[in-house]
């Protein structure tokens, strides 16, 4: 049995119109989608986790950001969920990490210990070792 393959012309007439030959970049050609560039420290871009405390709630809570000082302000203004409870929010520690990756593994790491004890000693010493001392001799 015989195909047939049938081959249509296609016409470039018109094509300068497309939004991939614009360069235009984004989701609706006629408004690009523009994001914030992370927060750079010399060359690299830094990304942290972060531990926020309330007092008010006695709660801690963790997250990543490559902006903590605009992330912390934005918990502690008109934010919605489980930040808007326990505001103010205080900053009790950071890690840094080169990558986006490293930083969320960190983050998800930090919040299935799920033990405050543990979170506790790790915001005092900087250390997940229990025994760790900081300015140890």
């Amino acid at each position: 049995m015989i195909e047939k393959y049938y081959l249509r012309a296609i016409s470039s007439v018109g094509s300068e119109h497309l939004p991939y030959k614009q360069g235009v970049v984004g989701s609706i050609p006629t408004s690009p989608t523009r994001q914030k560039a992370p927060q750079q420290r010399g060359f690299l871009i830094m990304y942290t986790v972060y531990i926020l405390h309330s007092e008010r709630i006695n709660k801690y809570y963790i997250g990543s950001s490559s902006n903590v000082q605009v992330r912390l302000r934005k918990h502690n203004n008109a934010s919605k969920g489980f930040t808007n409870t326990g505001r103010p929010w205080l900053l009790v520690y950071t890690e840094d990490f080169e990558n986006k990756a490293d930083a969320s593994s960190r983050e998800r790491q930090l919040k299935k210990w799920k033990n405050r004890a543990r979170l506790e000693a790790l915001i005092k010493t900087g250390s997940e070792h229990p025994d760790f001392q900081s300015g140890g001799s």
